[in-house]
């Protein structure tokens, strides 16, 4: 019982998700439904690679930051953008970059 319901919604989520992967610009609620995995998936598609080329582009800290991490477009993408950005405790020898 149980194998089937995890089996139904497993197909269910494939449905959803094969719906938006490939659309720039699904709905809010068809984005709201994707469980974590396949939202994060579509982001790195479609959405982050959009916010680095403004960042690139408009941040001229954020080039920076990166050369000194050695950090590619890629790596962001692909560990997702949100978990290079947060409030981090300073030492002394480095440099707080602001976008």
């Amino acid at each position: 019982m149980r194998e089937d319901f995890l089996k139904h919604r497993e197909e269910e989520i494939k449905k959803l998700f094969d719906k938006v992967i490939d659309n720039p610009s699904p709905s809010i609620e068809e984005l709201w439904v994707l469980p974590e995995r396949e939202f994060f998936e579509w982001r790195r598609k479609h959405d982050y690679p959009k916010l680095i080329d403004s960042f690139n582009k408009n941040k001229p800290n954020f080039v920076r930051w990166k050369a000194e991490y050695k950090l590619t477009d890629e790596d962001i993408i692909f560990y997702e953008l949100s978990s290079f950005f947060g409030h981090k405790s300073l030492k002394k020898d480095k440099i707080l970059y602001l976008l």
